[in-house]
């Protein structure tokens, strides 16, 4: 094109952040969300480095921050420990959207 993103985006008045690239959600995000959950159940109070290990012990590609990133998304507090929410959430018979 020739021109910079500023000079085009400032050119026809729109905001820069409205080009830039938008994030891409992985085909398994959500399989993976259910699988950890399932695995992490048994072990109570572990934290999300401890609940790395168990979906790769299945066969999963995955990362630590992939696992936190996850167990944010699904409402648990991962700072201190994984499953500080979800044996309680198990356990009211909450779901994972219901916040």
């Amino acid at each position: 094109m020739g021109v910079s993103q500023r000079r085009a985006c400032g050119a026809i008045g729109q905001p820069r952040s409205g080009q830039r690239r938008q994030p891409i959600t992985p085909d398994d995000e959500v399989a993976l969300g259910a699988d950890i959950i399932e695995r992490a159940r048994p072990y109570g109070r572990y934290g999300y480095r401890e609940v790395t290990v168990l979906p790769r012990k299945a066969g999963w590609l995955v990362n630590r921050k992939r696992v936190r990133r996850i167990g944010r998304r699904e409402g648990f507090n991962l700072t201190g420990t994984f499953c500080s929410g979800l044996l309680d959430r198990i356990a009211s018979g909450r779901t994972v959207g219901d916040g």
